[in-house]
């Protein structure tokens, strides 16, 4: 609702006022599941001011057991497949009369998938599908979906799912061994991607947006800590290149990328094709898996109208249904203002990326006027070759045809040819000496001219960019503080 293209944003945009009124949320095309809290909502209200109702003698019985529907099985290089709801953890035995790990050298892991207390229920593949193709911002089940579409994956790989590891995992599944493991980090809405080498100890962390922190720290802490985990030396971080993202949707894609290189050894790009990586991956998941949403009849047992008398307070299934439909606006909410908080940074970075950018456009400029004319001056200096040549020809055609002389002539004829023949000698070689100068400052003024067309290229599209993001950013600092607001007034 709160994304730069989400129906709210639209609807304060859209507005005289610019900003979030009653009249806001009436025109607003909610989404359903909003529109039906909405609903519900109106519902209870009505039936709380009604002045005389009849209590129903039966009503209907509640469960609390938690609503669960799940992803498609997850293969890994073993052919076992586990539920890809469940997180993963690391589970090695080193003794006990269950271990059947015995030769496992220190370096290679036991990884267990595991799930939290409580499974969270899965949009169906067709919503990862549409997030794909619709340049949206990828949540974790998007993901591990794309994960699960990778292919030649080598033997000892293991991608953990997204957002691994979390405090409240509780192992449930067989154990694989694994030495290279793949972690994607989130972070306020931002992911990046992380490799682990058991063996060498190293932690490369590829973030497409450097100027976040991502919690890169914390997963080594995690790991060091962890006693499942034995590595044959001391984790360090190393924050490795990767090509560097220009919008606020495209992480999950770009450490997307990164994973399909790592698992397919090939080297990073420099840049990424988001559309045509996108494309590949919905064209993979609808190849492989099924476009049918869960049937929610079979997971959810309808609310039926309970009558209630005024005595009794509305505390039905349908209330709590609502509260957690309105904590969830209020977590949307927080997001953008944890987005807020991150964007300002980036922005700043960007703002000193750009005055550098054109500082160093000025620069070059500078330099390549001095080139220019020093390679002026240089083909003023430099003679045509053919002419030099027959200057030279004519000085030792001269010498030549000079008399021997005798006496005192003889020895001043016998000079004239000496410093003739020298001066023949240093002509060449200061001519040659003169064009292979002019030939170096011609190739260096062609070097500038290539950055500064480069960066005369670069800088419109940083300018724009840093202008979106600039909007974006009051856009959300305008919204952030209208839901107060209205908040506050409710």
């Amino acid at each position: 609702m709160w994304e730069a293209d989400g129906c709210m944003t639209k609807a304060v945009k859209g507005s005289k006022v610019k900003r979030v009124t009653q009249r806001i949320f009436a025109k607003v095309k909610l989404p359903d599941d909003v529109a039906e809290c909405l609903k519900q909502l109106r519902e209870e209200k009505q039936k709380q001011n009604a002045k005389s109702v009849i209590e129903n003698n039966t009503c209907d019985k509640a469960t609390d057991a938690p609503v669960t529907a799940h992803y498609s099985s997850y293969q890994n290089h073993t052919g076992e497949s586990a539920p890809s709801t469940s997180h993963t953890t690391m589970d090695h035995c080193s003794s006990g009369s269950h271990n059947t790990d015995h030769d496992i050298p220190p370096s290679i892991i036991s990884v267990a998938s595991d799930a939290t207390s409580h499974d969270i229920p899965t949009e169906p593949v067709s919503s990862t599908i549409s997030r794909l193709k619709g340049d949206e911002w990828l949540q974790s089940v998007d993901i591990q979906r794309c994960t699960e579409v990778l292919q030649n994956i080598p033997h000892g790989w293991y991608i953990f799912e997204p957002g691994y590891p979390l405090k409240e995992s509780i192992t449930r599944r067989k154990r694989v061994s694994a030495t290279d493991l793949i972690f994607f980090l989130s972070k306020s809405n931002h992911w990046s991607l992380c490799h682990l080498n058991t063996t060498t100890g190293h932690l490369h962390h590829y973030n497409s947006l450097s100027g976040i922190d991502m919690s890169v720290n914390r997963l080594r802490s995690w790991v060091s800590k962890e006693p499942t985990i034995r590595t044959t030396t001391e984790i360090t971080i190393w924050e490795k290149e990767c090509p560097q993202q220009r919008d606020g949707f495209n992480c999950g894609i770009f450490a997307l990328a990164v994973a399909q290189c790592l698992v397919e050894k090939k080297s990073i790009p420099s840049q990424v094709n988001t559309e045509e990586l996108r494309s590949y991956f919905a064209e993979r998941i609808e190849s492989t898996q099924q476009l049918t949403p869960p049937d929610l009849d079979s997971s959810l047992s309808p609310i039926r109208p309970v009558i209630r008398s005024t005595s009794l307070p509305a505390t039905s299934r349908s209330s709590q249904s609502i509260s957690i439909k309105s904590h969830g606006f209020f977590e949307d909410l927080r997001r953008e203002e944890e987005r807020l908080e991150i964007g300002r940074p980036v922005i700043a970075k960007k703002e000193v990326q750009l005055l550098s950018m054109k500082q160093g456009l000025g620069s070059r400029r500078q330099k390549l006027k001095e080139r220019e004319d020093m390679a002026s001056i240089l083909r003023g200096q430099v003679s045509d070759p053919e002419t030099t040549e027959a200057v030279l020809v004519k000085i030792e055609a001269w010498i030549n045809e000079c008399p021997e002389g005798v006496g005192i002539m003889k020895e001043w004829i016998n000079e004239m040819k000496s410093d003739a023949a020298s001066r023949k000698k240093s002509m060449r070689e200061e001519s040659k000496c003169l064009r292979e100068k002019l030939g170096t400052v011609e190739a260096e003024c062609d070097d500038i001219r290539k950055e500064v067309k480069q960066l005369e290229d670069q800088i419109p599209s940083h300018e724009k960019e840093l202008k979106a993001m600039l909007e974006t950013e009051q856009d959300l600092a305008h919204i952030k503080q209208s839901c107060a607001e209205f908040a506050k007034s409710r």
